[in-house]
C-alpha cells in the first residue's frame, strides 16, 4: 500500500510542478527555521551538563547586609565547607586575572584562570597531555589549551617548556605541565591558560587559608546527592555566624547556585565564568522559529486546497472503486509527509548555508554534527510532524466528500472559508509585527549611536597601561612621562590617565544609608587633564590643579547626580560625612555636568572623581586629530615601545568600545530582520496559494465580467480588495502585541525612544504593498485571459 501511495504522490508532484515547488520551498524555509530554533535552544540548555554529576555542582555568592549581592566569596569557604559538612564531597576555587606572557621578544596579555590543583578532577575537562592529579600541583606549573600551546610552541612538544610571565607586576617563570583540550562551547568555565591559585596568592597565603574579610574568589562545592541541598542550606547560616568576627560592621550570607542553571536561569554573573545569556532572547528565538513553521504549514494547506480541487475526479474514482476514507486520508498524508521529508533535505542545506549569519546573531559559531543521531533524528521528527500537521486539514477535507459531490459539475472543495482566511490573517499579523519590531529596534540602535553622552567620545584612543594596583608609584611615573612625550606630537591634542575606561570596569564605595539600605557611589581616579580630554563640562567650582598640593588625596569632584541625591545645598567647603568611609572628609571643589559613564541601560548614578597621591591609572586616554590617524597610532606605538619595551602596546577607540556594549541588541536586531524577511517571503507564498484557490473558483465569474465590460484594474481590485480587509484585521492583532513586546524590550534601557504610531503605519503600508503586488500580478494575469477560455472552463 505504501508503495502505491508513493507512486501516486510522485505522479501528483510531476503533474503539479509549480504548486509542489512552492510547497517544498515554503516547507524548506519553515523546517530550516524550526530546526535552527531547536538546535539553538538545545545548545543553550546543554551548558555545563557534560560534567559528571552536574546536578550536584553548585557555586556560591555572597549577600552583604541582606540587600547587596556579590559574586565573590572568601578564599577558604569551599574547603571549610568540605571539611565541616558531610553533605559536601568536594570543593574547588577559582579566580580570573590577566598576565603578560613573554614569547621571544614579544609580550602578550592573556586572560587566565587561577584554580585549585583538583580542577581536572572536580570538572570534566579533558587533558591531552599530563595527569589530572599532578598538572597543577607545583606552584610554577602552567596548563595551556591546545590552541595556546600551538600559539606559543607551534609543533614542538610543549611539556617541560619554560614560559616567562609577569604576574602582578613581578616576573614569574613557569613550566608547562599539561595541555588541555580546548573547552567545549557549552561551558560556562572558559579558559586558555590555567595557573595554580597558590601562585596568585604566594605573598598572601592567608587569603586562601583563613581570611573571611574579603570576597575575591568563586567557590564551588559538590554535594553528595541533589537531595542534600535543602538540609545543607539550613545549616549554612550557623556556619556563617561561626566565621563572622564580632567586630564586623557588615553581616553576610552565602547563596547556593546550580552550575548547570547558571547560563540561562541563574540571573547572576560569577567571577571567572562567562556572562550568562538572556533567557528571554532564547525564548524569542524559539517562538519566532515556531511561528515561521506554522506559517509554512498554513501555506501548505492553502496550496493543497487549491490543487486538491483539481483532484476531485480522482477522489471520486477511488471512492467508486471501493477506497475507504482512511485510505484517502493515508494518500493525502503520505504526500504531505513525502513533501516534508524532501523539504527537510533542502532545509538542512539552507541551514548549513545560513550558519555564518547565525554566528553573527548568537555571537558564537553553532557547530552542528549532522551525522549524530541526536541531531538528525529530532530534525526528522520535526519534518514528519510538520508534514502531518500541514496535510491533515486537506486530507480530512477531501476524504469526507461524498462520491456524488466529487463528480458534480462546478463543485469546489475548500474556498474562502475561515481556515484559509484565518491563515492569511495570521501571516499578515506576523509580518506587520516583525516589521514593527525591526523598525523600533533599529530606531533605538540609532538613538544609542547618536545620543550625546555628555562628553566627547570621538577620536579618543584608549591605551591600557598594563600596570596593576600594586604598582601605583611606577604607574604614575610612567603615565606622566608618556603623556609628556606624546603631547609633543602635533596630532595628539590632549592626554590623561584614568583608573577605568568606559565599558572597562568601575569602582565604587557602598554607602549605608540611614534607612539601612545600601547605595553605591562610583569612584574614578583621574588627573587634571581628564576634563579637557573628554570635554566634560564643569558647571560649578573648579578642576583639579597641579599647583594646588591640597587637591591630591583631599579634594574631589562630583557630578550633579551626587548633589541631587545627597541634597547638597552648597558645595563650597562641603566635606563628605563619615558614612562615605574612605572618602570621608574629602572636600568638594567642583561639580560636573551629568554624563553617561555607564551604558544607556543604566540611569546616571552619583559619581566622585579623585586625584589621589598614589593613583591606580589602568588606562590612558589620548585625543587625536582626525588627520593622519594611522601615522599618529604608529607614533604612539613607537613611543610606547621605547618607554615600556616589556609591555605590549594595545589600543582601541573609545566610541567603538562604547558601542560594543550593545552588541547583543544589535545581533538580535539582525535576527528579527532575518526572521521578518523569511516571514514575508513565506506569507507571499501563502498569498499565492489563496489567490490560486480563489481564481479557480471564480474563473467563470471573471469571464462574465470581462464580457460585460469590466476592465483589468476592476477585476484585479475585485480579487485583491478582500486582502485589504484581512490585513486591517491582522493589524488590530499585530499592533498591540508588538507595541507591548517593544515596550518590554525598551524598559531595559534607562534612555530610550518613544514608540511612534508612524512605525506601525509604515509596517502596515509595506505589508499592504507586498500583498497587493503579489495578488495584483496574479489577478491581472487572470484578467487578461480571453473570456471565451474562462467561459469554457466549466
Amino acid at each position: 500500500m505504501f508503495k502505491n501511495y508513493l507512486k501516486i504522490a510522485l505522479r501528483s508532484f510531476a503533474k503539479q510542478r509549480l504548486t509542489s515547488s512552492i510547497n517544498i520551498i515554503g516547507l524548506s524555509i519553515g523546517i530550516a527555521c524550526a530546526s535552527l530554533g531547536y538546535l539553538f535552544v538545545q545548545h543553550e540548555l546543554s551548558y555545563d551538563k557534560f560534567h559528571e554529576e552536574y546536578d550536584q555542582i553548585y557555586w556560591l555568592s555572597s549577600t552583604i547586609n541582606e540587600n547587596f549581592n556579590l559574586s565573590g566569596t572568601p578564599g577558604p569557604l569551599a574547603m571549610d565547607l568540605k571539611n565541616e559538612f558531610p553533605e559536601v564531597t568536594e570543593g574547588h576555587r577559582l579566580e580570573v586575572g590577566e598576565i603578560l606572557v613573554q614569547s621571544g621578544n614579544e609580550f602578550f596579555k592573556e586572560k587566565t584562570l587561577f584554580v585549585d590543583d583538583n580542577f581536572f578532577e572536580f570538572f570534566n575537562f579533558s587533558l591531552v597531555q599530563g595527569q589530572a592529579e599532578q598538572v597543577l600541583n607545583a606552584r610554577d606549573g602552567i596548563v595551556l589549551t591546545e590552541r595556546m600551546a600551538k600559539k606559543y610552541f607551534g609543533r614542538t612538544n610543549p611539556i617541560g617548556q619554560i614560559l616567562k610571565l609577569q604576574l602582578r607586576g613581578e616576573e614569574y617563570t613557569t613550566t608547562v605541565s599539561g595541555v588541555a583540550a580546548n573547552p567545549p562551547q557549552n561551558t560556562s568555565i572558559d579558559f586558555n591558560i590555567l595557573l595554580p591559585l597558590e601562585a596568585l596568592y604566594r605573598n598572601e597565603p592567608e587569603v586562601l587559608l583563613s581570611s573571611y574579610d574579603g570576597f575575591p574568589l568563586t567557590n564551588f562545592i559538590r554535594l553528595r546527592q541533589p537531595e542534600d541541598l535543602q538540609a545543607f542550606e539550613e545549616k549554612l547560616p550557623t556556619f556563617v555566624r561561626s566565621k563572622m568576627s564580632e567586630e564586623a560592621e557588615f553581616s553576610y550570607a552565602f547563596n547556593m547556585h546550580a552550575l548547570h542553571l547558571y547560563h540561562l536561569y541563574d540571573g547572576h554573573s560569577a567571577n571567572g565564568l562567562k556572562e550568562p545569556a538572556d533567557l528571554s532572547y532564547v525564548k524569542i528565538m524559539g517562538i519566532i522559529a515556531l511561528l515561521i513553521l506554522i506559517v509554512a504549514c498554513f501555506n501548505f494547506m492553502n496550496l493543497a486546497n487549491a490543487q486538491g480541487s483539481k483532484r476531485l475526479l480522482e477522489v471520486g474514482v477511488r471512492r467508486v472503486l471501493g477506497a475507504e476514507r482512511k485510505q484517502l486520508i493515508g494518500q493525502f498524508l503520505s504526500e504531505a509527509v513525502l513533501l516534508s521529508v524532501l523539504s527537510l533535505g533542502i532545509g538542512i542545506v539552507l541551514l548549513d548555508l545560513a550558519l555564518p549569519f547565525v554566528a553573527q546573531v548568537t555571537g558564537f559559531p553553532l557547530e552542528i554534527k549532522w551525522t549524530r543521531g541526536q541531531v538528525l533524528l529530532p530534525l526528522f521528527g520535526i519534518s514528519i510532524l510538520t508534514g502531518l500537521l500541514a496535510g491533515v486539514y486537506p486530507a480530512v477535507l477531501f476524504s469526507k466528500l461524498r462520491t456524488v459531490q466529487t463528480f458534480k459539475s462546478g463543485f469546489k472543495a475548500g474556498g474562502n472559508n475561515w481556515v484559509t482566511k484565518g491563515s492569511l490573517i495570521f501571516q499578515f499579523a506576523l509580518s506587520i509585527g516583525l516589521l514593527s519590531c525591526t523598525f523600533i529596534m533599529y530606531q533605538q540602535q540609532q538613538y544609542i549611536k547618536q545620543k550625546n553622552l555628555g562628553f566627547d567620545q570621538e577620536q579618543i584612543v584608549v591605551i591600557p597601561t598594563q600596570f596593576n594596583h600594586e604598582q601605583r608609584t611606577e604607574t604614575e611615573r610612567f603615565v606622566k612621562q608618556f603623556k609628556q612625550e606624546i603631547k609633543a606630537f602635533p596630532n595628539v591634542l590632549e592626554a590623561t590617565g584614568v583608573s577605568y575606561s568606559f565599558n572597562r570596569g568601575n569602582a565604587g564605595t557602598f554607602i549605608r544609608e540611614d534607612d539601612g539600605s545600601n547605595n553605591i557611589v562610583f569612584q574614578y581616579q583621574v588627573d587634571p587633564d581628564y576634563m579637557s580630554t573628554l570635554s566634560v563640562n564643569l558647571i560649578a567650582g573648579r578642576n583639579f590643579s597641579l599647583d594646588q598640593q591640597g587637591d591630591r588625596g583631599k579634594a574631589i569632584l562630583v557630578n550633579q547626580a551626587f548633589i541631587d541625591q545627597y541634597e547638597v545645598e552648597s558645595f563650597q567647603g562641603y566635606k563628605l560625612p563619615e558614612k562615605f568611609e574612605g572618602l570621608a572628609n574629602r572636600e568638594i571643589i567642583g561639580v560636573l555636568e551629568n554624563y553617561n559613564f555607564l551604558d544607556l541601560k543604566s540611569k546616571i548614578r552619583p559619581m566622585v572623581w579623585e586625584y589621589p597621591i598614589a593613583p591606580n591609572y589602568q588606562y590612558m586616554l589620548a585625543k587625536i586629530s582626525p588627520e593622519g590617524v594611522d601615522e599618529t597610532i604608529n607614533q604612539l606605538k613607537t613611543t610606547w615601545q621605547a618607554a615600556a619595551p616589556s609591555k605590549p602596546f594595545e589600543f582601541f577607540f573609545l566610541d567603538e568600545d562604547i558601542q560594543s556594549q550593545y552588541e547583543t541588541e544589535a545581533r538580535w536586531q539582525k535576527a528579527i530582520s532575518g526572521a521578518t524577511i523569511l516571514a514575508i517571503v513565506i506569507a507571499c507564498l501563502g498569498l499565492f496559494g489563496l489567490i490560486a484557490l480563489i481564481l479557480i473558483e471564480r474563473t467563470k465569474e471573471i469571464g462574465i465580467r470581462k464580457v460585460l465590460g469590466a476592465s483589468i484594474p476592476d477585476i484585479t481590485w475585485l480579487v485583491s480588495r478582500q486582502f485589504v480587509i484581512l490585513l486591517l484585521i491582522a493589524s488590530t492583532l499585530a499592533i498591540p502585541v508588538s507595541w507591548w513586546a517593544m515596550q518590554k524590550w525598551l524598559a531595559d534601557f534607562a534612555f530610550s525612544i518613544d514608540i511612534q504610531a508612524v512605525v506601525f503605519l509604515i509596517a502596515i503600508g509595506l505589508t499592504l504593498v507586498i500583498a497587493l503586488l503579489t495578488s495584483g500580478l496574479q489577478s491581472a494575469k487572470a484578467a487578461t485571459r480571453n473570456p471565451v477560455e474562462a467561459l469554457r472552463y466549466e
